[in-house]
């Protein structure tokens, strides 16, 4: 579909672009303590605390 060619097309794309997007909003919300800690703690923390092999290699410390 090539919208530069087509202006309606490409109008009625932008006006219902805001509510597909808000019809694919989630209603929980996101924390950091209950969806983004638990993904760091699992794949990150491990290898990136001071001293780590992480740590060590890439000079980030996930501590800090």
């Amino acid at each position: 579909m090539n919208l530069s060619k087509n202006p309606i097309k490409k109008a009625l794309l932008l006006a219902t672009l805001p509510l597909a997007l808000t019809a694919c909003q989630s209603e929980d919300q996101i924390s950091y303590a209950d969806n983004v800690k638990p993904i760091l703690g699992k794949y990150c923390m491990e290898c990136h605390p001071a001293g780590g092999e992480g740590h060590v290699v890439s000079g980030f410390n996930m501590e800090t």
